[in-house]
Order: C-alpha cells, then sequence, then structure tokens
C-alpha cells in the first residue's frame, strides 16, 4: 500500500510538471477570440494569455466550465459565487452571476456561449471592466484549451505595475485543475462499461485515481515552481 501512494504521488508530480500551461503577450496573428472593440488587447490596460492541452473531450470539459455553481469543488480561486438566479447552478447565454475574485467583488454577464467550443463573460465595476474568454478547439488525443482575460480601468493599471503575474497564476492553476478533474473524470467514464478483469488488466492512468486535498496543493505548488513563465 505504501509502495502504491509513493508511486501516487510520483505519478503526481510528473504529471503536474507536464501540465504547465503557456502563457504569452497578445499576438494578434495567433488571436482567437472575438474581444468587444473597448476590450481589445491592443487598447486595453491590461491581458493575459493561458493554454493548455488536456486528454479528455471538449464536452467534458465544457460541462465543468459552465457548472460554476460546482467550482468550489475543484477550484478555489473563485469565492461567493451567486446566481442571479438562485435556482441556477450552470452558466448560460445571458446568464448574470456574480462572484469574488483576488478580493474583487465582480458582476458578471455571460454574451457568448456556444457549446463546447466558446464561453466568454464581461464585467463593469467602477473601477475595473474585463471580458474573459474561453475557448475549446478539438485535437486528436482531446482539446486545447485557451483562457484570455482583458482588463480596462484604475485597478487594472495598477495591477499590471503591482502585481503583472498574479492573475495570469490564477489563471495557470484554474488550467491545471480544470485538466486534472476533466482527465479524471474522462478516465472514470472509460471505465463505466469494463468488467473488474479489464480494469485490473488496465496500466495505472496518468492521474492519481482518488487525488485528495494533499495532491492538489502539491499541484498548486508545482504549478507556481516549476514554470520559468511565472517566476
Amino acid at each position: 500500500m505504501k509502495t502504491l501512494l509513493l508511486y501516487l504521488l510520483l505519478l503526481s508530480f510528473a504529471y503536474t510538471i507536464q501540465a504547465q500551461s503557456s502563457s504569452r503577450q497578445y499576438n494578434e496573428k495567433e488571436n482567437l477570440i472575438r474581444w468587444p472593440a473597448n476590450f481589445d488587447p491592443k487598447v486595453s490596460d491590461f491581458y493575459v494569455h493561458n493554454e493548455i492541452t488536456i486528454h479528455a473531450s471538449p464536452e467534458v470539459v465544457w460541462q465543468l466550465l459552465i457548472q460554476a455553481g460546482e467550482w468550489n469543488k475543484w477550484y478555489d480561486g473563485i469565492q461567493n459565487i451567486k446566481f442571479e438566479n438562485p435556482e441556477q447552478l450552470s452558466l448560460q447565454k445571458d446568464t448574470k452571476v456574480f462572484w469574488n475574485s483576488m478580493g474583487q467583488a465582480l458582476n458578471n454577464k455571460i454574451v457568448e456561449f456556444e457549446p463546447y467550443a466558446t464561453l466568454s463573460w464581461e464585467f463593469n465595476e467602477a473601477k475595473i471592466q474585463g471580458y474573459h474568454a474561453w475557448k475549446i478547439i478539438p485535437t486528436e488525443n482531446g482539446c486545447r484549451v485557451i483562457t484570455d482575460e482583458s482588463q480596462t480601468g484604475k485597478l487594472a493599471k495598477l495591477q499590471k505595475t503591482f502585481l503583472p503575474k498574479k492573475l495570469l497564476k490564477q489563471h495557470e492553476e484554474w488550467l491545471l485543475l480544470l485538466k486534472l478533474e476533466a482527465e479524471k473524470s474522462q478516465y472514470y467514464s472509460s471505465l463505466k462499461n469494463l468488467t473488474d478483469s479489464e480494469i485490473n488488466s488496465k496500466t495505472l492512468p496518468r492521474l492519481p485515481r482518488n487525488p485528495d486535498e494533499s495532491l492538489r496543493y502539491l499541484l498548486r505548488y508545482f504549478a507556481q515552481t516549476h514554470n520559468p513563465l511565472l517566476l
């Protein structure tokens, strides 16, 4: 048992390092986001880009992204999530949802909602305005996920000057935990129709079978310490 646990820990370390997302400056030629004119990164006050490869279907990733009421089960970077409609748990077109991010209360409205492909929301506060976009691009072994955010306003300018990597790191962690959750879900889904003998004959997956909070902390640790772009 101890050997298996050690193996899973080492597996999670290797997995985390391999799972790092890429970050870069705005590149108009490679841009895939339909930016509103006032949030075009060429003219906005602050912009961050992150992307990652996930070995799970766009459908699996999409469900995790739109179920905002369940985010805190696997990601805690967004707090106090409340829908305008208290009975609602999932994002939809024109949904209004409120949350706190990086200490700032944000009133968000879903402005783009293309199932399995595009999700975007906009917020407009007195000192900060922003547009956060997600793109899911199918690949041979799963999908490529892009998350970009463009901001304007006094707080955006201050953030760019004094905390230029904070939002980048937050999105980095979000993508890493999204990858972990999506690939875990995809793996468990693949086991549903297998017999016990077929399951036992399968090689151990790249992901720990039952990641707990300690592994989530390890994931966050490696996200912050093994990506030179974030140092």
